[in-house]
């Protein structure tokens, strides 16, 4: 049986990405989300994902995967870091302006 949709995919690792969606390139650390078809999992950007999945659930996946990696971590540290992490990629394509034509 093939899985067809969107989802979490975990992963032990940190791994850079280009989101199959839009083409950014991302950074994903011990979480990520993928769309499944046709046996194959295509990654997306925070940017990409698509509802009922929000970036908060992602980021809180990804903080609950570096705690339990992190022995002695501080749990709202963690995901302050993490938050900050997904809030300035959100807000780097903001700060693009894209050329608009001039009128005649």
């Amino acid at each position: 049986m093939r899985r067809h949709g969107t989802g979490l995919v975990y992963h032990l690792s940190q791994r850079q990405i280009a989101c199959s969606r839009c083409g950014a390139t991302w950074q994903e650390r011990f979480v990520g989300v993928g769309t499944a078809t046709g046996g194959s999992v295509s990654p997306l950007c925070p940017r990409c994902i698509p509802l009922p999945l929000t970036v908060d659930y992602v980021i809180d996946a990804e903080a609950k995967s570096a705690l339990s990696a992190a022995a002695d971590g501080d749990p709202t540290e963690i995901r302050r870091t993490v938050a900050e992490r997904y809030a300035e990629f959100l807000a780097a394509r903001r700060g693009v302006k894209l050329a608009t034509p001039e009128k005649d």
